[in-house]
């Protein structure tokens, strides 16, 4: 039997089994990876050694991991990839705990069977990679369209928000309408997004890339004009640079409001998205005025007798102008069961909202928790 065609089976006989018995299960915990490779990227191997490291140990219960190739030669995005880590829930470690070692006497402890499992998981992906680069495919890069190619991505993420993505490229897009040369010189972000709307349904972003291909002046450039294209784009780029670093997060909390927000008789519909980890940190959040904006926050939730109270959230570095917000604002939250109320205070700030200019504006916030 032909090598790739025996570990081509393989992959897909695991795959399957892993899809039968961790997918199954959908839970609070659950996340979606997707992992985004550039066939037109060098130095495949330092990443793929970087990205089994980086993943190793950092998959939440049942995530799923979907792994897509990006091919600059015909345009073109496959999955090649997806499955689900065989990690169980503190839950599900709890019921085999208190079942006892007699019950698995004979063999099939879930416990032990995914620590099996993961070990398969992760050499399939491995497997995967080293069939994926075993030959560079395209290597041309006085043309790769990459925005024109991820265009069409938004329905990997419209049923799945808040997922974590990861995207090796070397990032040179240079296409006939979008050059590389007006990305290092000067180009109009919101021509370039309205044009290729793409709706990341507000995901975190860690891009691998290389800082060898350019001067340092060049390469900071080019992130600069990734991070803006992903802000309007609703996603938050974490990460730009030569080394794959994930957060290692052991649990994954979600909260959804939606409500209004209202400022000087004035009233807008909004939404606040949550996520964050078992020491109460935010990992992702986003406040979302519906259809004019949408904002990363940073910021940390607080309890008391197991139930939250407060949270303290700000704006988030912002890379593109935005009419309202700067960036320092703070949000000021409480929680009281499925309510939220709060206020968004902007001090030494001036803003125009509908023809009138208010000085240091202060929103007050209402909401209710959505599932």
């Amino acid at each position: 039997m032909n090598k790739y065609l025996f570990i081509l089976l393989i992959f897909l006989t695991s795959t399957l089994f892993a899809d039968k018995k961790y997918c199954s299960k959908i839970t609070e915990e659950q996340r979606l990876t997707s992992v985004y490779l550039d066939l037109g990227n060098t130095n495949e191997k330092k990443f793929a050694i970087n990205l089994l490291s980086s993943l190793k140990n950092n998959f939440l219960p049942h995530e799923r991991l979907q792994i897509f190739t990006i091919n600059p030669s015909n345009s073109t995005i496959d999955l090649v990839f997806n499955s689900c880590a065989p990690v169980l829930t503190n839950t599900e470690i709890k019921k085999v705990k208190e079942a006892g070692n007699m019950k698995y006497m004979f063999g099939g402890n879930p416990i032990e069977l995914a620590k099996e499992d993961m070990s398969f998981f992760m050499a399939s992906i491995k497997s995967l990679l080293a069939k994926i680069y075993k030959n560079n495919l395209y290597e041309n890069y006085d043309s790769k369209n990459i925005i024109e190619i991820l265009y069409n991505e938004s329905l990997n993420f419209e049923n799945t928000p808040m997922q974590r993505v990861i995207i090796y490229s070397d990032m040179l897009q240079n296409s006939e309408e979008i050059k590389l040369n007006s990305i290092l010189e000067k180009y109009d972000i919101n021509k370039i997004t309205n044009k290729f709307k793409l709706n990341l349904n507000y995901s975190n972003i860690y891009i691998y890339t290389s800082k060898k291909i350019f001067s340092i002046n060049k390469y900071n450039k080019i992130s600069l004009f990734w991070k803006r294209y992903f802000e309007l784009n609703n996603a938050n780029v974490i990460s730009y640079n030569n080394k794959l670093k994930l957060p290692s997060i052991k649990k994954l909390y979600y909260k959804k409001y939606a409500g209004k927000i209202f400022l000087n008789g004035e009233e807008f519909k909004s939404k606040i998205y949550i996520n964050y980890t078992d020491d109460f940190s935010i990992n992702n959040a986003w406040f979302i005025i519906n259809g004019l904006d949408a904002i990363p926050l940073k910021g940390k939730m607080r309890l008391t007798k197991g139930k939250f109270i407060n949270a303290t959230l700000k704006i988030s570095k912002l890379y593109n102008k935005h009419q309202i917000f700067s960036g320092d604002e703070e949000f000021i939250l409480n929680i009281k069961g499925k309510k939220l109320e709060g206020t968004l205070k902007q001090d030494n700030t001036e803003i125009i909202l509908n023809n009138k200019k208010i000085t240091n504006p202060s929103f007050k916030i209402q909401m209710k928790e959505i599932y």
